[in-house]
């Protein structure tokens, strides 16, 4: 399975989760686990990254961004998140402080099956997301197919609002 990240030069050979794994991000809850977020073409990363950034952040884009393209092995195994299966409520936080995006992906983490969780991208939900999980065994099969320098398109550094 072709993959695709968007991540600093520093981190853009590290595939351990290392990013989220104390605070975590949509899909995991941090608490000593790390995921490895992709996705399963270059512009879903490039959509993820603006919107973590905002409208009015993104004259402040890192300059040393790679973009990374990831080789997964087929028999890995995928544990598939369909649109229909989100609740409208998923980006709330439950009394534990966890988001149901969270929890599942705090499950998926636990059960240890899958190498891949694929979900839709919150961005784009036509688009899928692939989380890898490090501590699988067959993470050591993933292979860093390249690394390449990405530069954000100046047009996308817009400050304006979107009316609603």
């Amino acid at each position: 399975m072709r993959l695709f990240r968007l991540a600093t030069r520093r981190h853009a050979e590290k595939l351990d989760g290392g990013g989220n794994r104390d605070h975590g991000a949509r899909w995991n809850s941090g608490r000593g686990r790390g995921v490895v977020y992709t996705s399963l073409n270059a512009s879903t990363c490039i959509l993820e990254m603006l919107v973590h950034f905002g409208p009015s952040m993104r004259i402040l884009l890192p300059k040393n961004i790679m973009l990374v393209e990831i080789d997964a092995p087929d028999d890995g195994g995928i544990e598939i998140v369909a649109l229909e299966d989100i609740p409208r409520t998923a980006s709330r936080a439950g009394k534990d402080g966890r988001t149901w995006r969270q929890r599942t992906g705090d499950a998926w983490l636990d059960r240890g099956e899958t190498l891949i969780l694929c979900a839709p991208s919150a961005v784009s939900p036509r688009d899928r997301n692939a989380m890898l999980n490090p501590a699988h065994p067959r993470m050591k099969d993933v292979e860093l197919v390249s690394t390449e320098p990405f530069r954000f398109d100046p047009r996308l550094a817009f400050t304006a609002t979107v009316p609603e």
